[in-house]
Formats: C-alpha cells, structure tokens, sequence
C-alpha cells in the first residue's frame, strides 16, 4: 500500500538541477527543430501524421531527462514512508557506552565513562569535577553507538544514527534519514550555475525537508532513550 501511494504526492521528491532543464531545452527547441527540417517532413509527409511524431518525440525526451529523476522520487517517498524517522526496539542499562566522548554532559546524567576512538582507543571519566582521558588497549563497552550511510540506487542515501550491541551486533535503536539524489543529466551537468536543493527526510510528518539532514531526535536524545544509567 506504501508503494501505491508513493505514486502519489511524490513532486516534493523530485531533485531537478539546471542540467535536466538544459537538456530539455536543447532537444525540444534545437534538436527537435533540426530534426523536423532533417527527418520528420520526409518521413511523415502528412501533417497529421508528422505531429503524432513530434508528441511521440517530446514524450520520449521527457521520459528519456525526467524518468529516473521520477523513478527516484517515488522510491524516496516510498522510503521515506516506510523507514525513516527514529525507532526504539529495546532499552538497556550500562556504566558508560563507546561513540560519544562528551563525558561531561553523560556523568550529569548517572554514566561513569564513554569510550572513543581517535588517534587510538580512549576511555574518558570524570575525577574530581576534572576530564581524564585514559587510552585502553581494548574496550569495554558492550554497546556503541555509529553512524552508517549507504547508497541506494534509484533512490537516495540512507544515514542511519544506531545504537547496537557490539558484541552480537544487535540495533537496540535508530534514527533514519534519507538524502534525495539528482538523476543522471544533473549529475553529468553538475558544473552549471544555479540553484541547488538537497532534499531530506524525515522533516515534519517525515515530508522532505531542504537542506542538511535533519532527524526526528538528536543523537544525544537517541542514546539517552535506549541506554539508560546502571547506577544513576
């Protein structure tokens, strides 16, 4: 059903550059012109039959400049319907977790260390009202949290904030957001001037949203909803 209405209600998808206007342009008013003189006043002798040709022509350009740029919008929305925004499948208890190294504003909230990994592996406390940073050989979070992007093709990116097990590599929750992409003449003419819009969901009600990506949580709102303090 998702799929159906993804066919509908799909325009606010659409990613259209000026390489896809400009390539509309060129075959409807200076290849289609040229090919009119060249081809369709011989081959079509009938005037009929000649404008029967021309509108095949300007369906197919159409088709041929706006068809992925389409094809991607549904399947944005589609995706956009279905996966993204923030989802919570299990919360869990810990001392301290491993991707966030703001220690100061987690020991306000009853954890004892976060875990990061920069130059090498840290484990940060707090002693004293004072930050230490420890390095570690290994560590000891059992959970994590990352950020995961993948492509998917005739759709979009996909950037997932989660928060797993490490050692069975469990998702306990995510934040889920999905980029628009530009079709294939925007991408081939990218170097033309103009606007540029980089659609996003989820916005309000998961509808994209132009400009950086947005999410329905903050990270740090994510984190504090599936791992909570053992001992606050």
């Amino acid at each position: 059903m998702s799929l159906i209405s993804a066919l509908f209600g799909f325009w606010p998808y659409m990613t259209i550059w000026e390489g896809s206007k400009l390539a509309f342009v060129l075959g409807a008013f200076v290849l289609l012109p040229i090919l009119h003189v060249t081809f369709f006043r011989w081959k079509f002798r009938e005037p009929r039959a000649r404008q029967r040709a021309i509108t095949v022509y300007l369906v197919g350009l159409v088709v041929v400049i706006y068809g992925d740029v389409v094809v991607r919008a549904v399947m944005s929305k589609f995706m956009c319907d279905t996966r993204a925004g923030t989802h919570i499948y299990k919360t869990v208890t810990a001392d301290g977790f491993l991707g966030d190294g703001d220690i100061e504003y987690w020991s306000k909230r009853g954890f004892k260390y976060v875990e990061v990994y920069a130059d090498y592996r840290y484990r940060i406390t707090m002693q004293g009202g004072k930050r230490r940073l420890e390095k570690v050989e290994h560590f000891s979070s059992e959970y994590e949290v990352e950020f995961l992007d993948n492509d998917i093709p005739l759709c979009c990116s996909e950037r997932r904030l989660v928060v797993r097990n490490r050692a069975t590599g469990e998702v306990l929750g995510e934040v889920i957001t999905f980029g628009m992409r530009v079709g294939f003449w925007d991408a081939m003419l990218g170097f033309l001037p103009g606007a540029r819009s980089y659609p996003s969901c989820p916005g309000g009600d998961k509808l994209p949203t132009v400009g950086a990506a947005r999410y329905a949580t903050s990270p740090r709102d994510l984190t504090g909803q599936v791992i909570h303090p053992a001992n606050p």
